[in-house]
């Protein structure tokens, strides 16, 4: 993970950057594959229902838990998709907490379906690149970010394909307000 900040006028917002080894692949796994030619790079394909993979991340002491989070995930189309190609991605995080009893990797997740998407039908082509952004509600009734909160678990998994949709996972990046 590599740490990326930028500087505005009242807040700073930051970054942690996650590479594909950030990311573990689950039971149903997509599969390894590179892509591009000069330079080629690896990625996780996703072509199957349930293709699954995992991120945990402890964020840095100076995470300002009154703002929202924001997670990109940069993906790569794999083939040339029609109007009517969609992926859906199911997403499930809970927020880490530190010394509460309840509050760790056992709690209940927030899902994100919902909002998640994939709509191919934007005249992308095969290669092109497509970002996805998922916001974390600070005050989540399942998930609601605590002064012990430390970090966040998240499970992302292909959940429809209509057509011939098949997707490279890339990278992301979890952005936060810094504190002051």
């Amino acid at each position: 993970m590599i740490k990326n900040e930028s500087f505005g006028l009242q807040n700073k917002t930051k970054s942690v950057v996650l590479t594909l080894d950030d990311f573990r692949k689950g039971a149903t796994a997509p599969t390894e594959v590179t892509i591009g030619t000069t330079p080629t790079i690896s990625a996780y394909h996703f072509d199957d229902v349930n293709d699954l993979m995992t991120v945990h991340v402890v964020l840095p002491n100076d995470w300002n838990r009154s703002y929202d989070l924001t997670i990109d995930l940069i993906w790569s189309l794999s083939v040339i998709e029609t109007d009517t190609d969609t992926l859906d991605l199911n997403i499930d995080y809970v927020i880490i907490d530190k010394e509460s009893t309840g509050k760790g990797i056992g709690r209940t997740s927030t899902n994100l379906t919902p909002s998640l998407t994939v709509t191919t039908a934007k005249g992308l082509a095969a290669g092109d690149i497509y970002v996805t952004s998922i916001t974390i509600d600070k005050d989540d009734a399942s998930n609601p970010f605590t002064s012990n909160s430390i970090g966040i678990a998240a499970e992302i998994s292909l959940a429809n394909t209509t057509g011939v949709a098949e997707i490279d996972f890339i990278s992301g990046c979890i952005n936060y307000t810094a504190k002051p």
